[in-house]
């Protein structure tokens, strides 16, 4: 295997393999999953462009907006699969890119409709900040996670558990060096050695390097970009009200303030 989207399929066929049918519904789930998000994203992207830009510069029949329509869902059917092939071919992290770039923007905008929708007092001035803050602060992490490397410092791991060769140490953390004692092979294994094998292994470790010092940014560069989208929810929504109390009509808080003291 040279790519980790490879372990599932072949977990799949080393585990499932002998049973038939499992590995082509797997396969044909996979491909059914995949056509199904390209072909909704085609149609969306064609019909969007057929009702906002050809229908007002060239009306046409019925007919021919549906020929018109069919031929740009194939257009954009041939790009989407080129690009993915240019993406690829592009060596580095490109989908955690694109999807911190997209949960940036997505996930701002979402927080700017639910703000809307589940609250009676924001204002225009809410909705608008909240956004923009949540924009800025997520890709200010994801920038922050890709230019800073946020780095941990890792704990040794102990090998006392583990069944080792013949070796001399005093150190179960292995900071010394580990020798170990010839042996002998006169046993044939598998029948395919017949003859005396002497191996000899010298293993030498140093002891571990110094860790990086943890910086204090490093825990918030080190959130996974998958939750960028309700991170930037949350922080349009929370900002958003805020900015909307600090700038809304103090009524409100005559209204209500009675019932805090009850």
């Amino acid at each position: 295997m040279y790519s980790m989207f490879q372990l599932l399929p072949y977990y799949i066929l080393d585990v499932f393999g002998r049973v038939p049918g499992i590995p082509g519904i797997f396969l044909a789930t996979i491909i059914s999953a995949a056509l199904s998000t390209v072909s909704s994203f085609s149609n969306s992207v064609a019909t969007t462009m057929w009702v906002d830009w050809i229908s007002k510069c060239r009306p046409m029949s019925e007919s021919q907006a549906t020929a018109c329509t069919k031929f740009l869902v194939m257009v954009v059917s041939i790009l989407s699969t080129a690009i993915a092939l240019i993406a690829y071919k592009i060596p580095g992290q490109l989908l955690q890119v694109i999807i911190s770039l997209g949960s940036a923007c997505g996930g701002s905008t979402a927080g700017m409709y639910i703000l809307g929708v589940f609250t009676r007092r924001c204002n225009w001035k809410g909705a608008v900040v909240g956004t923009w803050v949540g924009l800025a602060f997520v890709l200010w992490i994801a920038i922050g996670s890709f230019t800073m490397k946020p780095s941990f410092n890792l704990h040794q791991t102990p090998i006392s558990g583990c069944t080792p060769l013949s070796y001399n140490t005093t150190d179960a953390y292995m900071n010394d060096s580990i020798t170990a004692i010839p042996t002998l092979y006169t046993t044939p294994v598998d029948g395919y050695l017949d003859q005396g094998i002497t191996s000899i292994f010298t293993v030498s470790t140093s002891k571990p390097k110094e860790q990086p010092t943890t910086r204090p940014l490093d825990r918030l560069y080190s959130i996974s970009y998958v939750w960028f989208n309700p991170l930037g929810i949350g922080t349009c929504f929370v900002v958003g009200i805020l900015v909307s109390l600090l700038t809304g009509k103090w009524w409100y808080w005559q209204k209500y303030r009675p019932l805090l003291y009850r």
